[in-house]
């Protein structure tokens, strides 16, 4: 059994988060979070799906943004799932595929204490300019203030070991905190939508 908690933050989702939910399942995760942000009654039949296939729904009941209901799902895990190694986030749009969902979630288990990023590979063609451009000058810009590399500082996928949930904030702002536990996983799968 896998003892990390997947959570998704959702806002107005579509069919993709009820599949990744279907799947997740499918692949041995049982503890799933999906955080409705505020999506209304229109979107209500996706967050149903999930609830019929374990996943647990925590709901805001207006769109207070991705780092409020990160931090409501955080909330829910540590309450849910206490015993859990760590918490997987992934998004509910088709973007991250299950097996490096798992990935990140085998390399959170193998290294606790850590802060574990699924980073993506940006040299292929298929990655549109602005995604390739933007997560270059990200890097950059983190390297400069921070001291630290990181490929990829925009990354939806990450995990976090439980250790980390009281400084989670400290640890994403600056993953040198409390010395260098951020481990990076490549995954080769990234989907690009909308471009």
């Amino acid at each position: 059994m896998i003892k990390n908690t997947v959570l998704i933050p959702s806002y107005q989702p579509g069919l993709s988060l009820s599949l990744l939910v279907q799947k997740l399942k499918k692949t041995g995760f049982t503890h799933i979070i999906v955080v409705d942000d505020g999506s209304g009654e229109a979107y209500r039949k996706y967050f149903t799906f999930c609830e019929a296939n374990g996943a647990i729904i925590v709901r805001h009941e207006k769109n207070m943004g991705k780092g409020a209901a990160l931090k409501t799902g955080i909330r829910a895990a540590a309450e849910y799932f206490p015993n859990d190694t760590g918490i997987v986030t992934a998004d509910g749009d088709g973007q991250h595929l299950t097996k490096d969902i798992l990935r990140v979630s085998e390399e959170l288990s193998e290294n606790p204490g850590s802060l574990v990023l699924g980073v993506r590979d940006f040299s292929g063609r298929n990655v549109p300019w602005r995604s390739r451009f933007g997560n270059r000058f990200t890097s950059f810009f983190f390297r400069i203030t921070n001291g630290v590399r990181l490929s990829d500082t925009q990354t939806g996928l990450r995990g976090f070991s439980s250790t980390l949930y009281d400084t989670l904030g400290e640890v994403i702002n600056n993953p040198t905190t409390g010395g260098n536990r951020t481990k990076e996983r490549s995954v080769s799968d990234i989907v690009y939508i909308g471009y």
